[in-house]
């Protein structure tokens, strides 16, 4: 992905300007996107998705002993961590770590990959209803002159709220078995 963007922006059929707009418009997003692919396979050559998600699914089994459960309990991890990295990456880098770390999830935890990947895109673009770690909300916080704590509190509840859909709607869509 990175080999064709080079490929297209050096010659001239994408505009650089192009390409910052479809990312978000920084600079430093794009060179962090190209980047995260690799980094993301070094990742997967080392076996941190792996471990991790292999950490995760024996909290699933210690918490609870039936399947479903714990199918249940691997999607909401998932999305706790795509959120928490969300605060660190952009949302679109947040993906190319944590999708990864789903598939691993979902066949240690025999649950659906799609359901997995499902939760992993819905929760990284849930970031943006996190008002403190979304610069947009910040700036329109200044602007409106919103009190910082009840802010929090909604986009907190507007977080819990998307987060318990997208993994109902997960589930639903995409049952427990299978890959």
């Amino acid at each position: 992905a990175a080999g064709l963007a080079f490929l297209l922006l050096s010659t001239k059929v994408l505009k650089y300007s192009d390409a910052l707009l479809a990312i978000g418009g920084a600079a430093p997003t794009l060179i962090l996107l190209a980047a995260s692919f690799s980094v993301n396979a070094a990742l997967v050559n080392s076996g941190v998705h792996a471990t991790l998600a292999e950490q995760l699914a024996r909290f699933c089994t210690l918490v609870s002993s039936s399947a479903a459960a714990k199918g249940w309990l691997g999607t909401v991890l998932l999305a706790i961590v795509t959120q928490v990295t969300t605060v660190v990456f952009p949302p679109t880098v947040c993906v190319v770590f944590v999708l990864q770390l789903g598939d691993y999830l979902s066949q240690e935890l025999n649950i659906s990959g799609r359901a997995c990947a499902l939760v992993v895109v819905f929760s990284a673009n849930l970031c943006f209803a996190a008002p403190l770690a979304n610069s947009i909300h910040v700036v329109c916080m200044e602007a409106g002159q919103y009190q910082r704590g009840r802010v929090a509190v909604i986009g907190l509840g507007m977080q819990i709220i998307l987060t318990a859909v997208t993994i109902v709607g997960a589930h639903v869509h995409f049952p427990t078995h299978g890959h």
